[in-house]
């Protein structure tokens, strides 16, 4: 499940004194057959009293789309 793969992530961060991040993107190259892992740290989000998960997941897939990956 994911919220075990996050739990993991977060001991991790813990053991190797990280930070843990605050966004996660992980992009599937169908073409190549390869991951590309983009990594937040800063609270982007955290001041918009209009945006939902949903809208920042739409903005994100346009992100996504618009730069043909």
């Amino acid at each position: 499940m994911i919220s075990e793969d996050i739990e993991r992530l977060e001991d991790l961060c813990k053991e190797y004194e990280r930070e843990m991040p605050t966004e996660m993107k992980l992009i599937y190259d169908v073409k190549h057959g390869h991951f590309k892992a983009e990594y937040k740290y800063e609270l982007v989000y955290t001041h918009d009293d209009y945006k939902t998960a949903d809208h920042i997941a739409d903005e994100w897939f346009e992100e996504i789309k618009s730069n043909q990956v």
